[in-house]
């Protein structure tokens, strides 16, 4: 530290190692000397002007003063040591917190693929129940037409599934049908199989 000296003086403590330096509370620096009895009292600086107390240079002097006496290269790189350090748990913060968003949004776009294969699959039983809902009404229909058929005097047929116009009730490897007619004799019911 070829700099620091006595601002009065000029003493450098390079050049007289014994000899016993004080800082002031306005930043002037001051030999045992030329401090004199102002050493454990305040007092006006007579370089600056500034009312100040003086503290000892030496191991016993606060962080924040001995700051000042560092080399500026060393002051930099714990400076930068410490920046890396905080820089380096705001980058894994920071990753935390969007490696969470990121499994959080594939998640829900796993889940939208899930329920969009649910509805295609609603969607075509829909259909199929469509058609189905189409064959019964047609089915409702030729029935209603017979029965009308009927209830103004012809015949009905009422037909097995293995015919043309479908029966409720399995009767399998048979065909048959039900021959109803209405007369003035009363209402007559034939069955014919073949």
């Amino acid at each position: 530290m070829d700099w620091v000296h006595c601002n009065k003086c000029l003493k450098a403590l390079i050049s007289n190692k014994d000899i016993r330096l004080y800082i002031t509370t306005c930043g002037c620096i001051f030999c045992d000397k030329c401090l004199g009895e102002f050493k454990d009292k305040q007092f006006k600086c007579c370089i600056c002007g500034k009312m100040a107390q003086a503290t000892k240079l030496g191991s016993t002097m606060p962080p924040e003063i001995a700051d000042f006496f560092k080399e500026p290269m060393e002051v930099l790189s714990s400076l930068i040591t410490v920046a890396v350090s905080k820089a380096s748990r705001i980058v894994e913060f920071q990753k935390k917190h969007r490696t969470r968003l990121t499994k959080a949004h594939s998640m829900q776009m796993e889940k939208m693929r899930s329920f969009y294969e649910e509805y295609k699959k609603l969607q075509g039983l829909i259909a199929e129940l469509s058609k189905e809902k189409e064959i019964l009404q047609r089915k409702c229909a030729a029935y209603e037409n017979e029965i009308k058929n009927y209830q103004n005097g012809g015949a009905a047929i009422f037909r097995h599934p293995n015919t043309a116009s479908p029966m409720a009730g399995p009767i399998p490897q048979h065909k048959f049908e039900f021959l109803l007619s209405q007369s003035s004799q009363g209402v007559k019911l034939q069955f014919i199989s073949f």
